[in-house]
């Protein structure tokens, strides 16, 4: 529930299923394994590294759980919890009935955290502190920050009163009223509890206020509908953390600091889902819808008085080069200064390093009308968000993202050469990030190191391994730029704030270049050395937070600042060229950053090297700021540093026990059955479990499903077991018992830009013919099944994407059965498919527009006795139940002939090609206000199926094509979860009875 601060995380290939007899259909253990996934939603997705060895600090309202090399950061974030609970708890009304699980694993370079109350009271936290860059930068303690924040979550998500307490009471904790509230109120309460309870947060942000400044001055404020959901417009996930605070905060001020507290503990007893309005008249006397309008207008009204203030100030006038919007990042001028470089995250395609040319400067305007200038050109793919650095000879020596050893996703250096595109990995595992490189090509970087640690390391010339120039012990460390002459390193490092510092290459004392409250960041030096460039926040000479940044200048002498823009949208990662006349930066609009630049006149300062921009006044103040924080601000929250708590081997039975269950309704073949289901994971993700047991109310049988895996090995363990009450197949009248017993293993194999997993199963079936009216059943016996089932996946979407548009997936499953293995039958099935997606190069002003083709081949084939079980059928649109579209939104059938009678064509084996051309229609971005309900996109695709069902010795293969086109809205149910809701038709294109007019309606699906 926390802002992640980087790129999206890795690309997961499908887990293997459970391995299973695949005649098997879904009787009631199958439902239950359904609801099972659908309550799995709630919790955080973990897969630790098994290597990990596990240790519990108690504390009197925690258990914080850490591996090997998390001690010290793990006793420092019990003692900030404790002082959590002990400032949250009054102001939220609220104490939990039990200790809060807290798990910090440091298996990620990035900054984040999650909770839940579902099932019991569980925060994740990563040990990674922010990057002076993330929109997570403004904090006095990164560990306070992060355990205020998600501890919020906690004590609001765990208000539960009135009918909801009850059923939880009787069931455990499954109903979670205030998580039925859109993520500008959960992730809004807990910005605002960072900010108030700290002399940072978000609240404070000049990077927020960047951001939602932009938004009102532009005209692009969302709507309340728009803030609910999972909008398109930027920074899409980052909105509620962006506005919500801020608008939680406006009502706060109107009504009071209670009206908050009361407003959770309203909906925490309401029975009615979605009543949030209701509940705002109740206790604001107030619609949300009504606020919001009155919130917006206060935005609007202050961001144009910001800007008026700005334009009496002296407003620098700036040239904007780019329209790309999103993530820009990293402007760096090639060595002649002809060029600059930068990288771009954005909604269209992957992450990549860019360079476009420089013409004269500059020339102030409007913004570019295409989204780069003409020469700009992508010189590869980078993911993640990398920073960059050129190197003497011209190469580019950059950072991304990795999946190291299958359980860690971290950062490394890579090397490019920008002439012939050749690409070096210079690290692997080392946590390497922000480069830059030296005059002699040595490497300076942040390194992070266990427990949340970083340092500034250099990589010397022809050396190995890196030698750790300084790590603070205070705080984290970041922005390493080497001087014009290689002997120096100035970086950012943070105590109170980020400040900025300057370290002798060979050792020696480091020098503190700036203080106090303001945020320095992004520092580099003048061509000759004597001044350092930097983006700050500060105004004038208060030192503090001024709401925005531009870019400063220090000069070393005698540390004077001088003060080179004041720009409406900021200045960030400020670049001087070569020459000294031109200074690139990132500025900040509705639709993310971009590059700009302004000139430097050299005779405007007595030091000729180069000035502020003549149309900016020059101020000259001293580096260091007033004495005392700046006003508004609270004290820094320091941690107790006397506190111990007793440490002792982590124990996985104090959470993996049941702690909830549910009756449930289904239906097998012999009619209603009726039973409960219930299922366990410990808090730290080492093992899970889940039972089902029911009992036909018809048919008078017994059943059950049991799982358990294990997460402590590579791969992961499962043990299965299930009793099912099924008709044969073909046999509707007949039931017929069947009971399995059997293990699998999987094993991923993951990157970055693609997942592989493979999996291997063994088990046996037990068919026992339980009544057979026409005196026909299939023999009863076991089969012993051995399986193998692979999945690979490097399909690509963006945001901007109605579906993939790149790359592949593959799925392969081998069933053998065979005496020799101890059963009584002998059957091979083999099925498959693999699908290929294709953008195609239509465009915009310079922007794709993301229509595609995608290429579907599936097929099977099963031989052996009981040939009845194994045959596969063809024909009609299969729609996927609502409950698993939910599960699973990209879920296909993968046997769907449009078109055609349902199964009107059967056989041992079969072959389906599907062909899609897939186009956007319209962007819609509305919804019923604070409904989970919205509409966000219309898109559509015109398809051609053609494929059959046949037996291999009759040799009755006979291809059966159909064509049709389907209207898909794309929707966000829940305020998050993201499917299509589909409207086709198809028309069968082969002759005889079995082609139809076929129309339909299907929730998600799409291959």
């Amino acid at each position: 529930m926390r802002e992640v601060q980087s790129a999206p995380s890795p690309a997961q290939a499908s887990p293997s299923p459970r391995h299973r007899d695949p005649v098997l259909g879904a009787g009631p253990a199958g439902l239950a394994a359904l609801i099972l996934a659908l309550l799995c939603l709630a919790l955080p997705a973990r897969a630790a590294d098994p290597r990990y060895s596990w240790e519990t600090l108690d504390t009197p309202h925690f258990e914080v759980h850490y591996h090997q090399g998390g001690y010290p950061l793990a006793l420092k974030l019990a003692r900030l919890a404790e002082e959590a609970h002990r400032r949250l708890t009054p102001l939220l009304d609220h104490r939990p009935e039990q200790r809060c699980q807290i798990v910090l694993i440091d298996a990620s370079d990035y900054a984040n955290g999650s909770a839940t109350p579902v099932y019991y009271n569980l925060i994740t936290a990563n040990a990674a502190p922010p990057s002076p860059r993330s929109t997570l930068s403004e904090f006095d303690d990164w560990v306070w920050e992060l355990i205020s924040h998600e501890y919020t979550h906690i004590l609001h998500l765990d208000t539960v009163k009135g009918l909801p307490q009850v059923v939880d009471q009787l069931f455990g904790k499954l109903w979670i009223p205030n998580g039925g509230q859109p993520t500008w109120f959960i992730e809004g309460l807990a910005v605002l509890s960072e900010s108030r309870l700290s002399a940072g947060g978000r609240l404070r942000s000049s990077l927020e206020e960047l951001q939602a400044r932009a938004l009102a001055a532009e005209g692009r404020f969302p709507s309340i509908d728009q803030i609910s959901n999972a909008t398109l417009q930027w920074p899409r996930g980052g909105l509620p953390y962006l506005l919500g605070g801020r608008f939680l905060a406006f009502v706060e001020e109107r009504y009071g600091a209670g009206a908050l507290r009361d407003l959770s503990h309203d909906f925490g007893g309401r029975a009615i889902p979605f009543s949030l309005n209701l509940s705002a008249e109740r206790v604001l006397g107030r619609s949300w819808i009504d606020l919001w309008a009155d919130y917006a207008a206060q935005e609007e009204t202050a961001a144009r008085a910001s800007l008026e203030a700005l334009r009496e100030a002296g407003e620098t006038r700036v040239e904007q080069l780019t329209a790309l919007g999103e993530s820009t990042r990293s402007p760096r001028f090639s060595r002649d200064g002809r060029q600059v470089y930068y990288t771009h995250a954005g909604p269209d395609r992957r992450p990549e390093l860019r360079v476009s040319p420089l013409g004269p400067c500059c020339s102030a305007g409007p913004k570019p009308a295409r989204p780069t200038p003409a020469g700009d050109v992508r010189l590869r793919e980078a993911e993640g968000d990398p920073s960059l650095a050129v190197a003497p000879d011209g190469a580019l020596v950059y950072s991304r993202p990795q999946v190291f050893q299958q359980f860690e996703t971290v950062e490394d250096l890579y090397r490019l050469d920008p002439r012939t595109g050749s690409e070096t990995r210079l690290t692997r595992g080392l946590r390497a990030s922000e480069p830059d490189v030296g005059p002699d090509g040595a490497i300076a970087f942040v390194q992070r190191l266990p427990g949340g640690r970083t340092a500034i390391a250099l990589l010397e010339p022809g050396a190995e391994l890196p030698r750790t120039l300084y790590e603070d012990a205070l705080g984290p460390v970041a922005s390493p730029r080497f001087s014009p002459s290689g002997n120096a390193v100035v970086f950012v490092r943070h105590a109170e704030a980020w400040n900025l510092a300057l370290a002798p290459r060979e050792g020696g004392q480091v020098l503190a270049l700036t203080s106090g409250r303001a945020l320095d960041r992004d520092p580099s030096f003048s061509p000759g050395g004597g001044w350092v460039l930097f983006s700050s926040d500060r105004e004038g000479e208060t030192g503090g937070s001024g709401g925005s940044f531009d870019a400063w200048a220090l000069r070393l002498a005698d540390r004077r600042l001088v003060r080179l823009t004041r720009a409406a949208g900021g200045a960030l990662e400020p670049a001087l060229s070569p020459d000294g006349t031109q200074l690139v930066f990132l500025t900040t609009g509705a639709g993310g950053t971009d590059l700009a630049r302004v000139p430097i006149d050299a005779a405007a300062l007595s030091v000729a090297l180069w000035a502020a921009p003549a149309a900016a006044p020059i101020e000259s103040t001293p580096a260091e700021p007033p004495a005392g924080p700046p006003a508004g601000r609270p004290p820094a929250t320091p941690a107790r540093s006397d506190e111990l708590f007793p440490s002792r081997p982590y124990q996985p039975l104090a959470t993996l026990g049941p702690r909830w269950w549910l009756p449930y309704l289904a239906g097998d073949a012999a009619g209603a059955v009726a039973g409960v289901l219930t299922s366990g994971s410990d808090a730290v993700g080492r093992y899970d479990w889940a039972a089902a047991a029911f009992w036909g109310i018809d048919g008078h049988q017994p059943g059950w499903d049991l799982r358990f895996t294990s997460h402590t090995l590579y791969p992961d363990l499962t043990v299965y077991s299930s009793r099912d009450l099924v008709s044969p197949p073909g046999l509707p009248d007949a039931t017929e018992r069947q009971v399995q017993l059997g293990a699998s293993a999987t094993f991923p194999f993951s990157a970055w830009e693609r997942a592989l997993s493979l999996g291997v199963g063994f088990g046996a079936v037990r068919y026992a013919s339980n009544q057979a009216p026409d005196g026909v059943h299939p023999a009863d016996g076991t089969a012993t099944i051995a399986s193998l089932q692979l999945s690979y996946s490097d399909a690509r979407r963006y945001p901007r994407s109605i579906s993939p548009e790149e790359g592949q997936q593959l799925q392969l499953s081998l069933f053998v059965a065979d005496p020799a293995l101890g059963g009584d039958f002998a059957f091979r099935q083999l099925t498959g498919a693999l699908t290929r997606y294709l953008a195609l190069p239509f465009s915009w002003s310079g922007r794709p527009l993301h229509h595609a083709l995608a290429l579907r081949l599936a097929g099977g084939v099963a031989r052996g006795v009981q040939s009845e079980r194994h045959l596969f059928t063809l024909g009609g649109f299969a729609s996927t139940d609502w409950t698993r579209a939910l599960v699973n939104p990209q879920t296909a059938q993968v046997r769907t002939l449009r078109g055609y009678q349902r199964s009107a064509f059967s056989g041992e084996a079969y072959l389906l090609t599907t062909l899609e051309y897939r186009l956007p229609i319209a962007d819609l971005e509305r919804g019923p206000w604070t409904l989970p309900i919205y509409f966000r996109r219309l898109h559509g695709a015109l398809f051609a199926d053609a494929g059959d069902a046949f037996t291999l010795r009759q040799h009755d293969f006979s291809l059966h094509a159909s064509a049709g086109g389907e209207l898909r809205t794309e929707l966000v149910l829940g305020w998050s979860f993201v499917t299509d809701l589909r409207l086709g038709c198809a028309r069968g294109l082969s002759r005889g009875p079995e082609a139809i007019l076929d129309c339909y309606g299907a929730l998600g699906g799409i291959f």
